[in-house]
């Protein structure tokens, strides 16, 4: 189970799971610049450090541009939240999670969401 900084266990839906995967489907993150201080070119917000803070910022973008929130039925603010709480070690694992649970998409299988922060 993922964990946040404070070592609170971190609960995701299944809707959440699978609007972190949509989001995260093709996308690539460059996990040696996890731990910079980024800035999004076209918004002008800083990037939490940490991959939780990078996929924070890409559900919060489709959130506001493509309807994700409405889309997977969540709260967009409270997932990027959640996200943005998370460890490094939990944010590199959640993506590392996704990477791998899109592989075996492109392998032909079916896995479920609640397969993501196993």
């Amino acid at each position: 189970m993922l964990k946040s900084e404070a070592g609170k266990q971190l609960d995701l839906s299944r809707n959440e799971k699978g609007a972190i995967l949509d989001v995260l489907n093709g996308t690539i993150l460059d996990e040696a610049t996890a731990d910079m201080n980024l800035v999004d070119a076209f918004t002008g917000r800083q990037i939490r450090p940490g991959l939780g803070g990078q996929i924070a910022h890409n559900v919060l973008d489709a959130c506001e541009g493509d309807g994700l929130a409405e889309k997977w039925q969540i709260d967009g603010p409270y997932l990027v939240v959640k996200l943005e709480g998370l460890s490094k070690e939990d944010g590199a694992r959640l993506y590392r999670g996704a990477r791998a649970w899109w592989d075996r998409v492109s392998n032909g299988e079916q896995p479920d969401f609640d397969e993501l922060d196993r």
